[in-house]
């Protein structure tokens, strides 16, 4: 049994990843300020406190005796806004460099493994299929820059310092639980929660664009293995599945899961600069192992599921 901290674990990924860490027998600590999520109905199990993960005193508290760290912690969407007086940069570099400066000096005494949920937004618009690890980085956002830095700063301080870390670059997870509001970026939860409430689904742009759609669950295997690997060469891997969907093909696949209904398709006048973003596996299966992944149909079928029962557990209350 060990110990883990995990950074933003209030998040989507992060309550997955809590859920499975506790099924293996480990003991979790959360960091989270709750920003953009909320404690309610976290396992009793959990040790948790809200605050500022850049906080040296607060990391040096909940990293005591502590076996690794997943550090979640970052605005995610350029939809999520930062608390008033913090910048963007500072919430997702920011923590970065003071849990990589906390590290440094616990390593000191005893190993403390790190893992780093980065994002494939660091590789901007490769414009071809299956991008490697080694592909040139070039963000065309904030948060691609941010995660990008981090990862270089992470691969620094695992060189000079021995610190052992893990870099992995999440594609577009999706399943139960994700962020379904008007602006999210998850796009098949979105349309999972317009479907059962009978919305017509927004598509963006000509819904040409194609991502490569990682389901929790699997992203959540992924990050537990990595913390398996976590070295001083600070290996870095895409979590993807290598397999790509267009957003018209992740819409149509919803509606006929959803008994084949087809409602109607809005479209919205904002679309990514991004044309086509697939990540290529061949170093994951290769390290980790993982060769086999969630089809989109399944994975979509268990999100359509999970908001369905939330609605059907929302009118049974409403009607008592």
């Amino acid at each position: 049994m060990a110990t883990y901290l995990i950074t933003g674990g209030c998040g989507f990924i992060g309550r997955h990843l809590t859920q499975h860490l506790l099924s293996q027998g480990h003991q979790v600590r959360i960091i989270d300020n709750l920003t953009t999520s909320h404690a309610n109905d976290l396992p009793t199990a959990v040790d948790f406190i809200q605050g500022d993960c850049r906080s040296q005193l607060l990391l040096e508290e909940y990293l005591r005796d502590a076996d690794g760290v997943f550090h979640l912690a970052a605005l995610n969407s350029l939809n999520q806004k930062p608390p008033q007086g913090i910048t963007a940069h500072e919430m997702n570099f920011g923590s970065t460099f003071s849990l990589l400066n906390c590290l440094q000096r616990i390593d000191r005494q005893r190993a403390i493994k790190l893992v780093y949920a980065s994002t494939a937004e660091v590789y901007g618009n490769p414009g071809f299929l299956q991008v490697s690890e080694d592909h040139p980085t070039t963000p065309l956002n904030s948060i691609g820059s941010d995660k990008r830095c981090s990862e270089l700063q992470i691969q620094q301080y695992s060189r000079e310092y021995g610190i052992a870390s893990c870099i992995l670059r999440l594609f577009n997870v999706y399943g139960p639980g994700a962020a379904t509001g008007s602006h999210s970026d998850s796009v098949v939860s979105r349309f999972a929660c317009s479907l059962v409430q009978g919305r017509p689904l927004l598509i963006e742009g000509s819904g040409q664009q194609i991502r490569d759609y990682l389901y929790i669950d699997d992203a959540v295997g992924m990050l537990s293995a990595a913390m398996s690997i976590a070295s001083e060469q600070a290996p870095l891997l895409n979590a993807c599945t290598g397999c790509g969907h267009s957003t018209n093909e992740v819409a149509r696949l919803l509606s006929h899961v959803h008994h084949g209904i087809n409602l109607v398709m809005q479209a919205s006048t904002h679309a990514s600069a991004v044309d086509c973003l697939i990540g290529s596996p061949q170093r994951l299966s290769q390290v980790l192992g993982f060769s086999s992944f969630t089809p989109l149909a399944l994975g979509s079928e268990k999100t359509l599921a999970h908001y369905q029962g939330l609605l059907s557990q929302l009118a049974s209350q409403q009607a008592c």
